[in-house]
């Protein structure tokens, strides 16, 4: 209870420091306040790691997320594994930001509805308990799903948490701006919060793309998925709100779109969390919460700032600054148009998450098909590469020498795509746009002037665009045969399949590949759970810079060969140099309920020596599945059907050593574009964040005093 205690705290905490926050003269005692919040959560966060790494299992977050076996790394990813400690991180990061927000003596009206912000979050956190206690001891957890077993989990979901609470400062910021009717100020602190808050979630985001590129069943590196847009959303809309708030400063005719885009933003965040953890998305999402938690209150939360928020935004608009409307040039007309085409993106978005939703309201939800993203987002992804190609601003005899670059760059991309067999289509098109776009940019981000580091993020936007088209588009698959030791060459590449190893028993399968004379070993990986039933699968990837050859076993290893036989009690049928005996048969659960399970218990010789095994037939209501047995490593035995009338049953031996694997090869051009753009885009907003904050300059200039000349100077 101690942690649950500590919540408590922090919660009477928060709410007293954001009343004393909106008083004149309670701004000290609120930060002391504040202080004593920030302590207890991080008290509580500590407290909750401590008993997931001393695997205390009668707290059923624990025993839900870890387990005695489980890697040190994959124990501390277990904290954000679930609901509860999802939210608790995603308040420990909020508190932080407060911490930081205090550093830079923001005003206590600022800080008041910020502490308000980490009251709801706490609120949940009280709802959803992470240190609720089991009626019963456990010795042992569930551990954490294999699917999260991956080095990435401990890098991903905090940095989409980071972004979350990050977004919190530019909305508060927002609203004491209309508050206090300080505009100048607003526009001079918040681009600095929204721009790296924005850097994070773009970051975690494009990360959990790379992870997700490695795992079959998520869609490859973008599956539509509306979990996946859940963060995708806040992201564009950060990035409409980033643009608006530039030109906001140049232009004060932009300030109300910029508050307005602002507030939107950070709606969108609880908007997301929302529907991740309602339950409404369990059939639709790999990556939702499947059990209802908060989603009410979340709902509730939602609806209460969007009122306030923006019945604040109606009552200030007639009093916000005016100004001259933007022209159809320049560099406030790029700004308009990039905030135009990132609000379309993010509304087509929005709606297709939202359905699911809007359907279950009305009595059964129901999902789109990604088609409607594909189709959707084309247009705008040509028209997003069009603004940057013609967006970089300069001498009118430099915009001359841009466009001819822009030009020779495009009609390049589309001549070699067409000279490799890809038809002139829209995508093709779209690719050329990107490559043009890229050319202009990446030639002013190495230039002097101010908007270098926008140069450099927008030339990744257009290869990320160019890496998303050409993958997405022009992938081709073929189904093929392997036999171990066998080479084949496919799609300029020879692979040679060279054997399995492991088995659902040991957990683990491992499919072994070598390319072009054993130059690169490539796994294709297969994890089991501990009923022996597939929970994570990984392809065996070959990257270049040209294109990613993508290697998926089927399922089971497919290309079944061995010997099926029928057998009644006590008969033997021999494969190769093993011998399968046919013991007895055993029924778990009762014929007719749908959850059964049929263990047929043999006895396998090989060599003189002997094992035992019990391959299984595992009956639910809507399917049969053949759970196989392994003996001596090589060979598996599968129960294939059972004949009550002659009290036989069917056996499949195999040697997985020399039997064959049936995969799906695919071609993946330039998708090394996608992860480069990704880069380019976290380098170019980064070097802007810097550059906003003069850190270069400032860190250079301490270490030259503090290290060079203070040393050297004498007393005199």
């Amino acid at each position: 209870m101690a942690g649950y205690l500590l919540i408590i705290l922090a919660f009477i905490a928060s709410l007293l420091a954001a009343g004393l926050f909106f008083r004149p003269q309670g701004a000290r005692r609120g930060r002391h306040l504040y202080y004593a919040a920030a302590l207890c959560i991080t008290a509580a966060a500590l407290w909750l790691l401590y008993l997931i790494f001393t695997e205390r299992f009668e707290f059923a977050y624990i025993f839900a997320y870890s387990s005695r076996n489980l890697p040190l790394l994959y124990k501390f990813s277990a904290f954000w594994a679930g609901q509860e400690g999802s939210l608790l991180l995603w308040a420990l990061l909020h508190s932080l930001f407060g911490l930081a927000m205090i550093r830079r003596q923001v005003s206590g009206r600022a800080l008041g509805v910020f502490s308000l912000l980490q009251v709801l979050l706490l609120s949940l956190i009280l709802v959803k308990n992470p240190f609720m206690l089991l009626p019963e001891s456990q010795t042992d957890g569930w551990g954490l799903n294999p699917l999260l077993q991956d080095p990435w989990m401990a890098i991903h979901p905090p940095l989409i948490f980071i972004g979350y609470a990050g977004l919190a400062v530019p909305y508060v910021l927002t609203i004491e701006s209309l508050l206090s009717n300080n505009h100048q100020a607003w526009r001079e602190k918040a681009p600095g919060w929204l721009l790296l808050a924005w850097i994070f979630l773009g970051s975690g985001i494009f990360i959990g793309s790379f992870w997700a590129y490695k795992v079959l069943g998520w869609g490859g590196y973008w599956g539509w998925d509306p979990v996946e847009n859940a963060s995708l959303v806040p992201w564009l809309a950060a990035g409409v709100a980033v643009h608006l708030l530039s030109l906001a400063r140049r232009k004060t005719v932009a300030v109300g779109a910029a508050y307005f885009a602002v507030i939107t933003m950070y709606l969108l965040v609880f908007y997301g969390a929302f529907i991740t953890r309602s339950g409404i998305l369990r059939d639709f999402s790999t990556h939702s919460f499947g059990e209802e938690g908060v989603g009410g209150l979340l709902g509730f939360y939602l609806l209460l700032l969007f009122a306030a928020s923006f019945l604040l935004l109606i009552w200030r608009w007639p009093r916000l600054p005016g100004g001259h409307s933007v022209g159809q040039r320049g560099s406030a007309f790029a700004l308009i148009a990039a905030a135009g085409t990132l609000s379309a993106l993010a509304f087509l978005v929005f709606v297709g998450m939202s359905v699911p939703v809007f359907t279950w309201a009305l009595g059964q939800a129901q999902n789109v098909h990604t088609d409607y993203y594909n189709k959707g987002t084309l247009p705008l992804a040509l028209l997003i590469a069009f603004f940057l190609a013609i967006a970089v601003q300069g001498e009118a005899a430099a915009r001359k020498r841009q466009w001819w670059l822009a030009l020779a760059a495009g009609m390049t991309v589309v001549i070699l795509g067409i000279y490799y067999g890809w038809n002139l289509s829209p995508s093709l098109v779209g690719m050329g746009l990107a490559a043009a776009a890229a050319a202009v940019n990446m030639v002013a981000a190495v230039g002097r002037g101010s908007s270098c580091p926008a140069a450099l993020a927008h030339t990744g936007v257009a290869l990320l665009i160019a890496g998303i088209l050409a993958s997405a588009v022009f992938s081709r698959s073929e189904q093929i045969f392997f036999r171990p030791g066998e080479a084949i060459r496919i799609f300029g590449k020879e692979l040679c399949y060279l054997g399995r190893e492991g088995s659902p028993e040991a957990k683990i399968m491992v499919y072994k590949f070598a390319t072009d004379g054993d130059r690169a070993r490539l796994d294709a990986t297969t994890r089991y759970d501990a009923h022996g039933r597939e929970a994570a699968r990984e392809p065996a990837i070959y990257r270049g810079l040209a294109a990613d050859i993508y290697i998926v076993p089927a399922a089971n290893g497919g290309a079944e060969e061995g010997k099926e036989a029928q057998l009644a009690r006590n008969e033997v049928v021999v494969f190769e140099d093993l011998t399968v005996k046919y013991l007895r048969l055993y029924l778990d659960g009762e014929m007719g309920t749908g959850n059964m399970n049929i263990r047929a218990q043999v006895e396998a010789t090989r060599n003189g020596q002997t094992e035992q095994a019990a391959p299984e037939l595992v009956y639910s209501p809507q399917v049969i599945t053949p759970k196989p047995a392994y003996v001596f490593s090589d060979y598996e035995i599968t129960l294939a059907a059972v004949y009550p009338g002659t009290g036989k049953i069917g056996l499949v031996v195999k040697n997985i050593r020399t039997a064959p694997l049936q995969a799906e090869v695919s071609h993946k051009p330039l998708v090394s574009l996608v992860w480069l753009g990704a880069i380019t885009i976290v380098a170019g907003t980064s070097w802007a964040w810097a550059k906003k904050h003069r850190l270069p300059g400032k860190y250079t200039r301490f270490w030259i005093e503090r290290r060079i000349l203070r040393p050297n100077c004498r007393k005199i």
